[in-house]
């Protein structure tokens, strides 16, 4: 079934990305506390205006996860990407429909860390290089498309 993607740009949308941050944080390869409405509500105030952020839906509405890409501080015209899907989502393809919705946004290098323990996470970057040496605890994936010239 293919996502419906809608761009994050009111304090519910936010609220919804908190959401469901919250309920799949468990895959996540930093940050994996919970974070409250007050946490959510400063760092969007703070990244709010760097960022892409876009919320999945199925076509009857079900919200299915997010797909964000934040600068990358440390490189210019780079972005980390984070993705999340609500757990009766997952494993039926949507990471990887949100993942590739988010590579097409942009035109820059697009960087990911999965958890090595996290093979959903691993499947969802096929075809992405991965930077990481054999034993990381972490893998760090790169991306980058090539675009005609005019493209977005």
């Amino acid at each position: 079934m293919e996502l419906i993607a809608h761009e994050i740009r009111t304090s519910d949308g936010v609220e919804k990305l908190r959401q469901i941050r919250n309920s799949g944080r468990e895959g996540f390869a930093h940050h994996v506390d919970e974070i409250s409405e007050t946490q959510q509500a400063e760092w969007w105030a703070a990244n709010g205006n760097n960022v892409k952020a876009w919320l999945f839906q199925t076509d009857k509405g079900d919200e299915v996860g997010f797909g964000l890409l934040r600068p990358r501080e440390d490189e210019d015209h780079a972005w980390w990407f984070s993705v999340a899907v609500l757990p009766e989502f997952q494993g039926l393809g949507y990471g990887k429909q949100i993942t590739d919705f988010c590579a097409r946004s942009t035109h820059r290098l697009i960087y990911s860390q999965v958890r090595r323990d996290n093979i959903a996470g691993q499947r969802i970057h096929a075809g992405w290089l991965d930077l990481s040496a054999p034993g990381d605890e972490l893998i760090t994936y790169v991306l980058a498309l090539v675009r005609p010239p005019g493209s977005a």
